[in-house]
């Protein structure tokens, strides 16, 4: 989903609020639509990058927003970015499910007071859930990494995530930070410990070698939309605070010339317009993508 536009039409430095709300609503809306849904759901495989973006190009010109081929690739490549980043982040497979979740509940407070979307939100997840939850930990397994061979070259540097120390300059994620301590799985056991076994498979004694990371155990909660807490926060508003994103190709080390630190945000406001000027192409630069 392009929660990522919703969540900065949503901030409280975005003038325009009414023009704003009309957007996110049109497309939430467009996305979350029972005949979308139907189609997404139908399990036709999984679709080409070409396919998906049409799809996405679709749904966001159901609304007042017009972009221009330019300015959604780079829409698209944040959106694949940011998912990639959940997809490989995750702890278990089985989070995939906790994201979307995730992202349902994030779109319900964007707009707590909106039936329409409320209702919306509810359908796609209890198809969501219906469609997804029967799977075991072979089918989570698999599922995840299908999805990671889709994402395999895509490498696209988004500012956001380089500031916050979660990407590196060349566009490679950073997965672990030695400051956060490490989510186990569930019934995981911490890395840096090693266990002797007799020939009868009992345990004769053990080493430690010593590791960066500290680890926490795997906490199991619901993944319901009213549920206060869950197993993973990925997939929750990262744009609160007004933080911008600034998107070049992969491998990049520097800001391209003539752009600025902060132009992202133009570059969103560029997306209210109901027409699509000439100088969107220019406001995040280059964009040369791997893969």
């Amino acid at each position: 989903m392009p929660l990522d536009v919703f969540k900065w039409l949503k901030m409280d430095n975005v003038e325009d609020r009414e023009k704003s709300d009309k957007v996110v609503k049109e497309i939430i809306l467009g996305f979350l639509a029972k005949n979308t849904l139907s189609e997404v759901f139908k399990g036709f495989g999984i679709p080409t990058r070409s396919g998906l973006k049409i799809f996405f190009e679709k749904v966001a010109h159901c609304s007042i927003m017009r972009l221009n081929e330019n300015s959604m690739d780079k829409l698209y490549d944040l959106m694949m970015m940011q998912y990639k980043y959940h997809l490989i982040k995750m702890t278990m497979p089985e989070q995939i499910m906790t994201v979307t979740v995730n992202h349902l509940r994030a779109l319900l407070d964007l707009v707590p007071l909106d039936r329409e979307i409320g209702a919306a939100v509810e359908h796609a997840y209890t198809m969501a859930y219906t469609y997804y939850r029967p799977l075991g930990p072979m089918g989570w397994y698999m599922l995840r990494n299908t999805l990671l061979v889709f994402f395999q070259d895509t490498r696209v540097k988004v500012s956001s995530l380089v500031r916050a120390s979660m990407q590196q300059s060349n566009g490679k994620f950073v997965i672990f930070d030695k400051n956060t301590p490490i989510q186990l799985m569930e019934n995981g056991q911490p890395v840096g410990e090693i266990k002797y076994f007799t020939k009868t498979g009992d345990v004769s004694h053990t080493s430690d070698f010593p590791t960066p990371y500290k680890y926490v155990p795997f906490e199991n909660f619901p993944d319901t939309l009213d549920a206060p807490k869950r197993s993973t926060d990925l997939g929750f508003n990262n744009y609160k605070s007004g933080d911008g994103l600034q998107i070049f190709g992969g491998g990049i080390g520097k800001l391209p010339k003539g752009v600025k630190e902060g132009n992202e945000m133009a570059f969103l406001e560029t997306l209210m317009s109901t027409t699509t000027t000439s100088n969107v192409d220019g406001q995040l630069g280059g964009m040369a993508r791997e893969g």
